[in-house]
This record gives C-alpha cells, sequence and structure tokens, in this order.
C-alpha cells in the first residue's frame, strides 16, 4: 500500500519540481516515514507487531462505518444533499484523527537534524510533511469512500461515480489544509512557547466539538422527515464545506441548480485548491521555526530562582494537602502529583478529551427522549444512580493517567530509592486525584441530585460516594505500576486489564445498589461496610511498611 502513495506522488514530480521543490527528497522522506508509520502503529494500536493484523483490524473498523454512509442515500432522495452529509462526515471523522494523531508529526523537530544536514529547502520539508499526513488522511479516506463509491457504480452511473473520486480527493484537500494551514499560521505568527500549548488546548476542544457532533444522529427523532431534505442549493447549504461538496457535485452531473449551487461548487474548489496554495505560500522559514520549538520549555540558570526566594504555592492544593495528607511521604507525593496534573499539556491532551466522552453521553442518555421529542423529559431513580456512578470514571480516568509519561525511564527513582512506607505514594497519588478531580465533580452531582430528589436521598449519596471512593482504591492497588512510569504506547493486558475490571464491576455495584433500595436497613449498613472499608484501606496504605523497612532495620543495627 505505502510503495503505491509512494508511486502516485512521484506521478506529480514535475509539479513538484515547478514549485521549487525536490521530487527525489520529498519521495525518500516520504517512504522513511511511511515505514516508520508501519512499525510505530496508531495510537489506538501501537506496539503490536504486523502479525497481530491491528492495522488491518483498524481499517476494517473503518470501512464499516463506510457501509453505513451509504445508508444516507436511502434517508434522503435528493443525492448532492445526501453525498453532502457523506463529506460531512468525513471531514469530521479525518479532521479527528489528524488532530489526535498527526499532530506531534508536524511539529516533530526530530528528523531535522538528519534533513538539514543536505541541501533540502523548505518547501521540500513542508511538502514532504503533508504528503506524509495525506497519506495518513488517503488510507481513511479509502476506507471510507469504497462503500459509497460501490453504490455510486453500479446504481447512479458512471460520470457521478468520477464525480465522486474527484470531490473525495477535494474532501480530503479541504480536511487537511483546514486543519494545517491553522498550524502553519501559528508558526509564523505565534511565540513559539506559546504555540504547542495553544495546539494542545485546542486539540481538546476540537475533540470535544467533533464527539458531540458525532453523537447529534442520535438525537434525531423520525427519520422520515428526511426524505425530501434538500439544502445543496439553498441558504442552509452554505454552512458546511461539505454541502458546499454536494453543490460541486449537482453543478458537474446535473448542469444546473441555480446561483446558489453554483456559488457553493465555487467555495468548494476555492477551498481545496486555495487552501494548498496558501499552504505552499506559507512554508517560507518552515524548518527555522521547527527548530524555535526546540527549546521551549528548557530553563536556564538564570530562569532559576534566587537561593533562598520562596516560591509561591498554590492555596488550593496546599490547603486540601493539609486536610488529605500527613506531613510526609504522602504530602509529597500529593505535590508532585498535583503539580504534574497541573502543569504538564500532554497530561491534559491525554486525560480530558476521555473525560469529555462520559459526560457527553450521559446527557444524551438522559435526555435523548426529551431531545426526539418521543416522550417528555423524566428522571427516576435509575438517572439517580447513573448519576452517583458516573462519578467512578472522573477519578478512574485521570488516575490511570497519571501512570503514563513520555519520560517514563525516570520512574527508576522509585526502585532504586529505599521506602520503608511505600503504598504512601500511591496514597498521596490518590488523594491529588480526588481533590483536583473527584472533589468538584462530587460537590456539582450530590447538590444536584439532593436538590431535585430531595435531602431523604441522603443515605443514597453516601453509599454512591463510599462506592466509589472504593473502586478508585481498588483501580489504585490493581494496576500496581509506580507514578508516570509508562509508556503511553505500552498495550500489555496487565495495563489496561484494571480499567477493564473496574468498568465490569462497577454496572454490577450500581445494580446492587438499585435492589438494595427495596430490603429495610440494607443502605445504612452497606454505607457503613463500605465507609468501614475506605477507611480501613487508607489507614493500611498510609502505614503498612514494605520490604524496604526491614532492609533499613537490618542495615540500621548493623551500622
Amino acid at each position: 500500500m505505502n510503495k503505491l502513495f509512494v508511486w502516485l506522488v512521484g506521478l506529480a514530480n514535475p509539479l513538484w519540481s515547478r514549485l521549487g521543490a525536490d521530487p527525489k527528497a520529498i519521495s525518500l522522506i516520504l517512504s522513511a516515514k511511511l515505514k516508520m508509520d508501519d512499525r510505530g502503529g496508531f495510537a489506538m494500536g501501537r506496539q503490536q507487531s504486523k502479525k497481530s493484523g491491528m492495522q488491518a483490524f483498524v481499517y476494517l473498523f473503518i470501512a464499516m462505518f463506510g457501509v453505513f454512509l451509504v445508508m444516507i442515500f436511502n434517508l434522503v432522495n435528493d443525492v448532492p444533499t445526501a453525498l453532502g452529509f457523506v463529506f460531512s462526515f468525513w471531514m469530521i471523522y479525518i479532521g479527528l484523527m489528524l488532530i489526535t494523531e498527526m499532530s506531534e508529526n508536524l511539529f516533530d523537530q526530530r528528523d531535522l537534524y538528519v534533513l538539514l544536514s543536505r541541501p533540502i529547502n523548505d518547501l521540500t520539508l513542508s511538502l514532504s510533511r503533508i504528503l506524509h499526513i495525506g497519506v495518513f488522511a488517503s488510507k481513511f479516506g479509502l476506507c471510507l469512500g469504497v462503500p459509497t463509491g460501490i453504490y455510486f457504480l453500479g446504481w447512479v452511473g458512471v460520470w457521478p461515480f468520477f464525480v465522486y473520486l474527484l470531490l473525495s480527493v477535494f474532501t480530503l484537500l479541504i480536511t487537511m489544509t483546514g486543519t494545517l494551514v491553522f498550524y502553519l499560521i501559528l508558526l509564523r505568527r505565534v511565540a513559539p512557547e506559546r504555540v504547542k500549548k495553544i495546539v494542545g488546548y485546542f486539540q481538546i476542544v476540537a475533540t470535544f466539538i467533533f464527539f458531540i457532533a458525532y453523537q447529534l444522529p442520535s438525537l434525531v427523532g423520525d427519520i422520515s422527515q428526511f426524505k425530501e431534505l434538500v439544502l445543496v442549493g439553498e441558504p442552509l447549504g452554505f454552512a458546511f464545506p461539505g454541502l458546499w461538496l454536494g453543490g460541486l457535485y449537482k453543478a458537474m452531473t446535473q448542469l444546473g441548480g441555480g446561483w446558489m449551487t453554483f456559488a457553493q461548487a465555487g467555495i468548494a474548489v476555492v477551498a481545496a485548491v486555495g487552501g494548498l496554495w496558501f499552504y505552499v505560500r506559507q512554508s517560507r522559514g518552515y524548518a527555522d521555526r521547527l527548530l524555535a520549538l526546540r527549546e521551549v520549555g528548557s530553563v536556564t540558570v538564570d530562569d532559576l530562582p534566587a537561593s533562598g526566594k520562596k516560591i509561591k504555592g498554590s492555596p488550593i492544593r496546599d490547603r486540601l494537602a493539609s486536610w488529605l495528607t500527613a506531613p510526609n511521604l504522602e504530602r509529597v507525593s500529593f505535590n508532585f502529583h498535583w503539580n504534574v496534573m497541573l502543569r504538564d499539556l500532554t497530561f491534559k491532551q491525554r486525560t480530558y478529551p476521555a473525560m469529555v466522552y462520559m459526560p457527553v453521553v450521559l446527557v444524551i442518555t438522559v435526555f435523548r427522549d426529551a431531545f426526539t421529542g418521543e416522550e417528555a423529559f423524566s428522571v427516576g431513580e435509575g438517572t439517580m444512580l447513573m448519576l452517583l456512578y458516573f462519578v467512578i470514571w472522573i477519578i478512574v480516568i485521570p488516575l490511570g493517567q497519571t501512570k503514563v509519561s513520555d519520560q517514563y525511564r525516570a520512574a527508576w527513582i522509585f526502585e532504586a530509592t529505599a521506602n520503608p512506607y511505600p503504598h504512601r505514594i500511591k496514597y498521596g497519588q490518590l488523594m491529588a486525584v480526588l481533590g483536583m478531580f473527584f472533589l468538584p465533580t462530587a460537590i456539582l452531582v450530590y447538590s444536584v441530585v439532593l436538590a431535585y430528589w430531595g435531602p431523604s436521598y441522603w443515605l443514597d449519596v453516601v453509599l454512591g460516594c463510599g462506592n466509589a471512593i472504593l473502586f478508585a482504591m481498588i483501580y489504585n492497588v490493581v494496576d500496581s505500576g509506580h507514578p508516570f512510569s509508562r509508556a503511553k504506547d505500552d498495550s500489555k493486558f496487565s495495563n489496561f486489564g484494571p480499567l477493564l475490571i473496574v468498568s465490569l464491576l462497577a454496572p454490577l455495584f450500581g445494580f446492587g445498589h438499585y435492589y438494595l433500595r427495596e430490603i429495610p436497613y440494607a443502605l445504612p449498613v452497606s454505607a457503613v461496610i463500605v465507609w468501614g472499608m475506605v477507611i480501613g484501606w487508607m489507614y493500611w496504605m498510609r502505614n503498612a511498611k514494605g520490604a524496604a523497612a526491614g532492609a533499613m532495620e537490618v542495615e540500621g543495627a548493623g551500622w
């Protein structure tokens, strides 16, 4: 597959030469990057050997989405509008993949140390990167587009099929250039120390928006109303780029449709061709600006605070630390984890998007019937329990990410240092996650429960809170890795097995809570038992001695 894409890129060598790039260098760089991709895999399946077939499974899964997209043509009679919806889905899906998978590649400076020792200009470097990203996007576009292409060739016609192929390329161009031009403008206009931070938060926000957009179809009630829907050639057809491409399809296949259709078609052409032209224009000084990112985050001696000068702390962190931890290794661990979770952008990029999914799914689950108009909005005790046990994920997701780091090799310090109370590190880790994520969420959720359902449900809140903390403790002990000691692409079962176990047990406890409400005095007794286990577990974590304690006692006696 990679050789095919490299060959296709080579067909445009006269164009690369005319633009001022080196075609041979582009081909060599692209081949090397694609080989590295095959060895690394996607974020969803890295560290898997080729024999595992992980990439084939991913492509097959995406092709299944492509099959579902064909059904849109049965839901919407107007083919240009239906095709506009299909291309809109492409842009959302591929755009999300570009943002989550390829942003680091765009700002990666490691290959520059090899490439800049050769006579390679900025345009060659920039084009090789967009072509690399283009190959990445094309693989997903191919999987999404083949089912629709078969539908066009078999049921619509040969000419519409060729138009569809052209518009597929335009869709990829608009999606790529829309994302990459934004990044290049950042490189040219924003100070290097702010670029990565802006991109990081952009990834978080974009993931949130794309995920909500992906869930919107589930809120649609009666789908028969879409049968006669026509957006292409209408004012609403200007709302999204996918519909512009629907206008271009209509203009090329039906040779009519009014001035709005041709206006949408023209915008689609300008967006695709103009975006690529603008990207090439913005490529000047590309390598220099990438190298400027190299020193971002480094600290010199002059940047360090003067000796004896008190560093300003965090009032919230210090207050919570004094409440939740003792002034020993517990507090050191608490402050360390709090500071990393607050300041480390990579931690936020891994954690916040994952935490977005659960609230969105929860809101859609609770309010779906009201949105679709199937019935009036109403919530019962089942919804209340769902809210109480939803809080578990607000603890488990960030707690799992506190075991992952790009600099995981530095975790040797936990093994090399003799520590008579090793569980205090995990206790401080857990308390930091509870203080930063669980506490504000719990205040909000429990206040809503007591305000909406009434104070009589306070025992449910007490039991749900105890179960949430107990599950967090179980997860933190079962997942026995040291803090920030695991590579982000380490996909061994021992690393995600604990999360799977908690995922299976949490619903069981939720259903158990539901049936306990029918048994007299079961709730208070269960709450006492659960909180007794929580307090006992906390005491054990804070006072249990490890193997190093005995070794230190022997060493002390011998000394």
